[in-house]
């Protein structure tokens, strides 16, 4: 009889009603609009209680809705202390506003709040579960934050979140994402930082095409190099990574905006040249197509379209890039010798040592470095090798248009040993086009003094090895190599200008440097020396021009 007569004096009692603490169980409670309720401790539903709130209720306590009651209505409530609930809540249209200077814990208990406001005094909520809100989030004070620990926060399909910035947002330093539901063709801007010193929001919006679907959003301290495991890179990135995860899989066409500040980058990051990366369970994917320059100024963002898979994502440049890798292998007639079958590192025994460090092509002309070629250094260290595998000199690679081989799309200097196989810049590694992606293209091969020559055919390249074996294999042109003998193929020698013809002025350049013992290209043969045999290497030779398509 207390409890009813209690639930009867608050249905017509006036506002501003001050209580220093209520307890309301197995009653019913009306709060009507234009009434406040002020409870200076905890305010508890209980038992089978009905909790109706229209007005305000206000208290610098606790709510706690338990046993089998229910609190509903569209009222306002406004605590300071921790929100429990493991009964029913309605929210109905109300607004919840959370304020005080020491931090809030909310346990929904499944239900959903309306709308959310942060009106602390420089202080966070703490998500006990997951918790979801149909209306809004709204940060009205400054330097608060919602900490979701391994909990989720879901936003509904009309749901926003109102002055987020880099004191008010979302800290998803555990395993909780910040989820929307139902996000199509209107961009949701997922406020999420990784903990209280750090924000990196990321922006999403799905394309016509899209499927609307519900996607979370969690933000990594760094960017790992196995996506969500592995090394922490600590150079040429910025200092954050991003999981985006989709409730049904596939159908997704995304655009994605990124954003960091000037002391997320780490050392080797450059904002000219960096992009979105998404690491697709075996690499990060970044190509030279999708890198560019970071927009904004501090902070920056770079945004990535046609996102058709989720996962992790990052910001970088070469090292979030794709890459195609070849095991790629060739003579050259000037060394070549066919008793052994391998060509003479003359160049590399001689002392000092006549091969550069640093790739030769650079100062030639004739010679177009494309994409991220050129400037290619090496260790000296890396001559030190003898037998098959000793270095001879360095080579110049193309990659081409696979539907234009007049194009080329990148190349590489490398170095080529003495059986032949041609390998990255440590002297034994297959060679990697990085910012290329997995595709079709055409091979070619040059030299700084021997005719280029290309693959007849286009090869599909990816991360895995592939071979180009250009001892064997269909060239592009007519008579582009030379029979070393017993049908294994060579590239011709003599174009010490590198014109892509071998024509008397080679002739001359071979005469005028007679005697010099220097690494020069008219030392056709590569013995370190240009000599008689130069001469007439040149001669037997005249007249050929490279079956390059230009």
């Amino acid at each position: 009889m207390k409890n009813l007569l209690f639930s009867i004096l608050l249905m017509i009692c006036a506002s501003g009603s001050l209580f220093s603490q209520i307890y309301v169980g197995d009653a019913t409670i009306n709060i009507i609009a234009g009434t406040v309720l002020y409870s200076v401790g905890d305010i508890t539903n209980t038992g089978s209680a009905i909790f109706t709130n229209e007005g305000t209720l206000i208290t610098r306590g606790d709510i706690i809705n338990s046993g089998t009651a229910t609190l509903i209505g569209d009222g306002q409530y406004t605590l300071e202390g921790n929100w429990t609930n493991s009964a029913t809540f309605d929210a109905g249209t109300s607004t919840v506003t959370f304020e005080g200077a020491t931090n809030s814990t909310v346990t929904s208990g499944g239900d959903a709040f309306n709308m959310v406001e942060l009106s602390k005094d420089t202080a966070n909520l703490l998500l006990a579960d997951g918790m979801a809100i149909i209306n809004d989030l709204h940060f009205v004070s400054d330097d608060n934050k919602v900490s979701l620990a391994g909990n989720d926060l879901t936003f509904g399909a009309a749901a926003t979140v109102t002055s987020p910035d880099s004191n008010e947002y979302i800290i998803t330093g555990g395993t909780g994402e910040v989820k929307k539901t139902d996000l199509g063709t209107t961009e949701f801007v997922f406020p999420v930082g990784f903990d209280a010193n750090s924000y990196n929001p990321l922006t999403l919006v799905q394309s016509v095409s899209g499927t609307v679907d519900e996607f979370g959003v969690r933000v990594l301290e760094n960017v790992l190099a196995d996506g969500g495991s592995g090394l922490v890179l600590t150079e040429g990135v910025v200092d954050a990574s991003w999981e985006v995860t989709e409730a049904i899989a596939g159908g997704s066409d995304l655009t994605l905006t990124a954003q960091w500040v000037g002391s997320d980058e780490l050392t080797g990051f450059d904002r000219t040249d960096s992009g979105i990366s998404r690491y697709d369970g075996v690499g990060w994917d970044l190509t030279n197509a999708d890198a560019g320059a970071a927009a904004g100024a501090d902070p920056y963002t770079r945004t990535r379209s046609s996102v058709a898979d989720v996962g992790f994502f990052a910001v970088g440049g070469v090292d979030l890039m794709d890459y195609v890798a070849v095991t790629s292998k060739a003579f050259l007639q000037g060394p070549y010798h066919s008793g052994t079958g391998l060509m003479n590192d003359d160049l590399r025994t001689n002392v000092p040592v006549l091969i550069p460090v640093i790739e030769p092509y650079t100062a030639l002309s004739n010679f177009t470095h494309v994409g991220r070629g050129g400037g290619e250094t090496v260790d000296p260290a890396v001559f030190l090798p003898t037998g098959n595998d000793a270095i001879v000199d360095w080579v110049f690679i193309e990659l081409r248009d696979k539907n234009a081989p007049a194009t080329v799309l990148q190349t590489k200097s490398a170095l080529i040993q003495r059986d032949g196989d041609i390998v990255d810049l440590d002297g034994v590694s297959e060679v990697r086009f990085v910012g290329m992606g997995g595709d079709d293209y055409y091979f070619a091969l040059q030299h700084r003094n021997h005719l280029g020559v290309m693959s007849a055919n286009a090869f599909t390249l990816s991360r895995a090895q592939t071979s180009i074996d250009f001892t064997s294999i269909s060239t592009y042109g007519t008579n582009a190599q030379i029979d070393l003998g017993g049908g294994v193929m060579g590239m011709w020698t003599g174009d010490i200008d590198h014109t892509g013809v071998i024509d008397a002025a080679d002739r001359s350049g071979v005469w005028n440097n007679r005697n010099l013992l220097i690494y020069v290209g008219s030392d056709t043969t590569l013995d370190g020396i240009t000599d008689a045999a130069d001469r007439s290497v040149v001669w037997n030779n005249r007249n050929l021009i490279a079956q390059l398509p230009d």
